[in-house]
């Protein structure tokens, strides 16, 4: 592949790491994580050594792939519309609306 880089996803089983959860506050003994089945939304590291600290935190594996600038951006954009959605969801639910998923 011509014009290509590598990046790093995180799995753990067949689920993807996708991000923190926002809202909960991270220390050294407690990390709130966020994962899903669709890889398309995974979250995209550029940097091999952060993936493995969050798949050795979590007990996952670190996937290297090799991707266009293009291919990035894609991913990388659909991992944050993926998670300003899920955030949306956690901020209707504690003021108590129930949102109905359609599958």
């Amino acid at each position: 592949m011509d014009n290509t880089f590598k990046l790093w996803i995180v799995k753990l089983g067949k689920l993807v790491f996708t991000g923190e959860i926002f809202g909960i506050p991270n220390d050294e003994d407690s990390f709130s994580f966020t994962f899903a089945i669709d890889e398309e939304v995974a979250n995209v590291f550029i940097d091999e050594a952060t993936a493995m600290y969050i798949a050795n935190i979590c007990g996952g594996t670190v996937i290297k792939k090799e991707v266009t600038s293009d291919q990035y951006i894609r991913l990388d954009s659909k991992n944050r519309d993926y998670l300003n959605r899920e955030e949306e969801f956690e901020q209707l639910q504690s003021m108590g609306i129930s949102i109905q998923v359609e599958s």
